[in-house]
């Protein structure tokens, strides 16, 4: 896939999910449902055009080792505002 458009809240979701994190972990992490949690993993598996959870975290770890450290990626996220986009280029 030549790239994609992850909202900022999904690349949070990918980025805990890349850390192995369940559901449950990510919705206390990121004071959301757990079914909301679920609903972000889905678009994001959509997104990447990918089948697991585990294909999601590779292709995290390929955008974080090619464009920038995933952390990072979370604080710059703060700065593009809610409802933002951001376009990431997948390898």
């Amino acid at each position: 896939m030549a790239g994609t458009s992850l909202t900022p809240r999904e690349l949070e979701v990918l980025a805990l999910l890349a850390e192995g994190l369940p559901n449950k972990s990510i919705a206390r992490r990121l004071d959301i449902s757990e079914h909301t949690v679920k609903f972000h993993v889905n678009a994001v598996l959509a997104k990447l055009d990918v089948q697991s959870r585990t294909e999601a975290a590779v292709r995290a770890a390929r955008m974080g080792s090619s464009h920038c450290d995933l952390t990072g990626l979370l604080g710059s996220l703060r700065q593009l505002g809610d409802g933002g986009c951001l376009h990431v280029s997948l390898h």
